[in-house]
């Protein structure tokens, strides 16, 4: 009797799926990060949301394909009307997209006439195109979550979740040194007839270096006030990620407690009160930085939004979501010997 040689793949997964994962991040990543400087504090809060009606139209969209190809392993059976069989869900998403539409009103006012808000906003129509950029960064967020789920329920095997995220981290990291050149000339979005060229690919590599000296507060003044479009912020740049990254450390591990202790319904409750709390923050920062301060109507407007947030959390999340499931796949008892 010959043993077979049979081996977990470490990952689970194979690699062209874990590299069109870390694409789709790091896409979303790269979007976010460039664009984000130039939208109201206020509104990245409301605007990230977008990603969980775009999350359930995407599973939608993919469960129906795969009704239409007759799939009948029942570890692998979609989640059968996903996006319209409960009406609170369907209802919760509905609001939440208007709600995003709503903070989207003075961007595409802005475009159209930027006058209106000449007076707030000393770059009106910077900040509406980058406000509009920011938002579709959720698109490939949302797809690369939806890829998760669907290669995790396709291939069955067990995944270590925190040699995966390592992994894919590692893969973004690269990826963002290839893609960021590409994406270095948006830094000048909406700044004029001439925004193209504030920001030329061939410097990424000085910026970068720059960069860095920034972020370890050793950057020349000089550099920082007149070496590009705009004055390099430096201050508490390196405790500012750190805080960052702490902060995304002790919330992955207090979901993951929450999940495991089946209180799923304590984490719906902290998604809306972590709403509130982070438009209240950075309501907060606008009022402490003159230049933030976009007047009485686009402020009533910000408040409205996040209410419209909180109403189709609950909505969305109370009505109960349904899981994707599956089976660990392990190889027959009998398939591992052959017999001579």
């Amino acid at each position: 009797v010959e043993k077979k040689q049979f081996e977990l793949k470490p990952l689970g997964l194979p690699l062209m799926d874990i590299g069109w994962m870390a694409l789709l991040d790091t896409v979303h990543l790269l979007l976010a990060l460039t664009t984000g400087a130039y939208v109201a504090p206020t509104l990245t809060v409301i605007l990230v949301q977008l990603t969980t009606p775009l999350i359930a139209l995407f599973a939608n969209f993919v469960e129906a394909r795969s009704v239409c190809s007759n799939v009948e392993d029942e570890s692998t059976a979609p989640r059968q009307n996903q996006l319209f069989g409960s009406g609170g869900q369907f209802y919760g998403i509905s609001v939440t997209f208007l709600a995003v539409l709503l903070g989207l009103v003075p961007s595409f006012i802005s475009i159209h006439d930027p006058s209106i808000f000449a007076k707030q906003d000393t770059v009106p129509v910077r900040r509406a195109y980058n406000t509009i950029l920011f938002t579709l960064a959720c698109i490939p967020a949302a797809a690369s979550q939806i890829y998760k789920e669907q290669s995790l329920r396709r291939y069955k095997q067990p995944v270590d979740a925190s040699y995966l995220n390592l992994v894919l981290s590692l893969i973004q990291c690269a990826m963002a040194l290839i893609l960021a050149p590409l994406l270095y000339t948006l830094q000048g979005l909406g700044a004029g007839d001439d925004w193209i060229h504030l920001y030329p690919s061939m410097t990424v590599s000085k910026n970068f270096m720059d960069g860095m000296k920034c972020f370890f507060g050793v950057l020349d003044s000089t550099v920082a006030e007149s070496a590009y479009p705009e004055e390099a912020q430096c201050e508490w740049s390196f405790v500012t990620v750190l805080i960052h990254v702490l902060s995304i450390v002790i919330v992955n591990v207090a979901v993951d407690k929450v999940v495991h202790a089946g209180a799923t319904a304590v984490m719906y409750r902290g998604i809306s009160a972590g709403m509130v709390l982070g438009v209240v923050a950075m309501y907060v920062y606008e009022y402490l930085d003159p230049l933030l301060n976009f007047g009485f109507a686009v402020n009533t407007l910000t408040l409205v939004c996040t209410l419209l947030l909180i109403f189709g959390s609950e909505a969305y999340y109370g009505a109960g979501l349904i899981y994707s499931t599956f089976e660990t796949v392990f190889p027959e008892l009998d398939m591992l010997y052959d017999t001579e």
